[in-house]
């Protein structure tokens, strides 16, 4: 990380871009109006990576670039490719980072669909250790799925999940499609019978239901971004999306959902001195 931290500060020096890296995964940004206008600006990014690039002694894999042109307007050009050398990169439809699927109208559907497929998966694979005659004890059928199918279900909620302080997202087709894993997992654990309704399950095995879980793992990781140094870059991000918005915005991000719907999240969190008993 340390080796690759040039390939971040390139963008100080261009507008409205941003940069991304973990070890050898780097991901370049650029805000503007016009497909067009984007690549460009990419495209003077992408020199400049040459140059550090022959300087090191580097090789970069062109074939495992991706370029995508995220808008939510249907009337937006987003066909401009990239060439770098003698490689032409086309756009895509999304992308993955870090194990998050990115469309270009960032819906998040196909990550959700994939997060879908992975738990009913591992839920199945409960069901056949887990049995009323013979198998993994109740005890521990439930430790697997809190601590294997949820976290597979649940990564990075803070991307892709939108919560509501009035609990609405409990109906959306989101919460639905994880509610029906959660099922699966909740039969194999409990034994019980096929047709036992969901709320009865989710007592009996004291789970709680998709969409307050989900919404306690957003609003942990909000409290751990308030917790940070104030020094820490993303602390600009939180003081962005708690400015009061007086125009139509059409799409917030999740930064500015969170803080609108949740707004005792918006307070300063205070350190505790221990207290230590006896004295």
């Amino acid at each position: 990380m340390y080796y690759n931290a040039d390939l971040l500060d390139i963008v100080q020096e261009h507008g409205n871009a941003m940069s991304l890296g973990f070890i050898d995964d780097i991901v370049y940004g650029m805000k503007g109006y016009s497909d067009e206008e984007n690549v460009d600006r990419l495209s003077s990014i992408l020199r400049e990576t040459e140059s550090w690039r022959r300087r090191h002694g580097a090789q970069f894999e062109t074939s495992k670039y991706v370029l995508v042109h995220y808008t939510k307007n249907y009337r937006r050009a987003t066909k401009a490719a990239i060439t770098i050398g003698n490689t032409t990169i086309q756009p895509s439809e999304e992308a993955k980072y870090l194990g998050v699927i990115f469309d270009q109208q960032l819906n998040f559907k196909s990550h959700l669909q994939q997060s879908i497929k992975k738990g009913t998966k591992a839920a199945l694979a409960l069901a056949g250790v887990a049995r009323t005659t013979w198998g993994v004890p109740y005890r521990y059928a439930r430790q697997l799925f809190q601590t294997v199918i949820a976290p597979r279900t649940d990564y990075a909620a803070i991307i892709w999940h939108r919560p509501k302080q009035n609990g609405s997202t409990a109906d959306t087709t989101q919460i639905r499609k994880l509610n029906t894993v959660q099922r699966l997992a909740m039969k194999a654990i409990s034994g019980c019978y096929r047709t036992t309704p969901t709320a009865a399950m989710e007592i009996e095995t004291e789970l709680q239901p998709a969409w307050i879980r989900l919404q306690t793992r957003v609003l942990l990781a909000i409290t751990r971004m308030q917790s940070l140094s104030e020094a820490h870059p993303i602390k600009g991000r939180l003081i962005n999306a708690l400015r009061t918005r007086t125009a139509n915005i059409s799409h917030r991000s999740n930064l500015e959902n969170i803080l609108q719907q949740f707004p005792f999240m918006t307070g300063r969190l205070e350190t505790i001195d221990p207290f230590i008993w006896p004295p």
